[in-house]
């Protein structure tokens, strides 16, 4: 495959995750939808995964189209942008580097995926932790401890609720690993088609 094929088909990956990012993201976030981060950064993944196993292309590929959804996020009319911008460029990021690690290897796809699906819970404290600095971990401790006085009812709910869906991310980043590398087939999670 040609230098002009490989670019050709990074700007096709990256038009059609900013188009997802662009639909999704926007109706996510007008109709307040919870999760939905999660699972576009699971649609992300399946792009990554798209790019070296059906798309065969090289591993820098991974983090050149990351780079190019998260710049084009600028232009999405609605919804928050530097957060989604910087969950798109790490995510990108920390999957190339659990690949690079491992040479793109099955191990490598695995270690990437679980880098990028525990950075979508992380993103939220370090966006703030930028934009506030220390003041966030005050807050954080105000509202554990109001959480723990006030709703102890409620408290072990939202930290098993927690628990709960990050294994769930987690066990789903590796069956998407598991099924790009065994079949080599595309992963549409969200179909193109609908953003056309």
């Amino acid at each position: 495959m040609s230098e002009s094929q490989h670019t050709q088909i990074e700007i096709k990956r990256a038009a059609q995750m900013s188009a997802a990012e662009f639909t999704i993201g926007s109706v996510g976030h007008a109709f307040k939808i919870p999760l939905t981060g999660q699972v576009l950064s699971l649609n992300q993944l399946g792009f990554l995964l798209n790019i070296l196993n059906k798309d065969q292309l090289p591993l820098g590929s991974v983090f050149e189209v990351s780079g190019i959804a998260a710049l084009l996020k600028t232009f999405s009319p609605v919804g928050k942008k530097l957060g989604p911008m910087l969950s798109i460029a790490m995510q990108g990021f920390l999957f190339w580097f659990g690949n690079f690690i491992f040479r793109g290897t099955f191990i490598g796809q695995i270690l990437g995926a679980l880098l990028f699906a525990f950075f979508v819970f992380v993103q939220p404290v370090l966006t703030y932790f930028l934009v506030y600095g220390f003041n966030v971990i005050e807050m954080f401790q105000f509202y554990k401890n109001r959480l723990q006085q006030d709703y102890s009812f409620l408290s072990q709910f939202i930290y098993y609720g927690f628990f709960i869906i990050v294994t769930l991310k987690i066990f789903l980043a590796i069956s998407l690993v598991c099924f790009s590398y065994l079949t080599k087939k595309e992963i549409q999670i969200l179909n193109e088609d609908k953003f056309k």
